[in-house]
């Protein structure tokens, strides 16, 4: 699912790799339990990506545990306490 956003442009990880040809895109990290997703500090990207994880758990029945969740910050984010209230956290 993640892939597929980061495809369609609705999510925006980071690239790895100085060649074009040899770069490497990293939207995700999966854990045992856990999942570090990345994404930039847009409004868009943040609906888009929480409208995935509600599709998840419509089709695997899984919940996100969003009083666990965290928006984490890097660098300089002047909204990210607008960006963590989308998610409720």
């Amino acid at each position: 699912m993640l892939s597929t956003t980061l495809h369609f442009g609705l999510i925006a990880g980071f690239s790895i790799g100085r060649l074009v040809s040899m770069c490497l895109e990293i939207s995700d990290l999966l854990f045992a339990d856990d999942t570090v997703i990345f994404c930039d500090n847009d409004y868009e990207q943040i609906i888009n990506l929480r409208c995935v994880l509600i599709r998840f758990e419509a089709i695997y029945g899984s919940r996100v545990n969003l009083p666990k969740s965290s928006i984490l910050p890097v660098g300089e984010v002047e909204n990210a306490h607008a960006l963590a209230g989308i998610w409720g956290c």
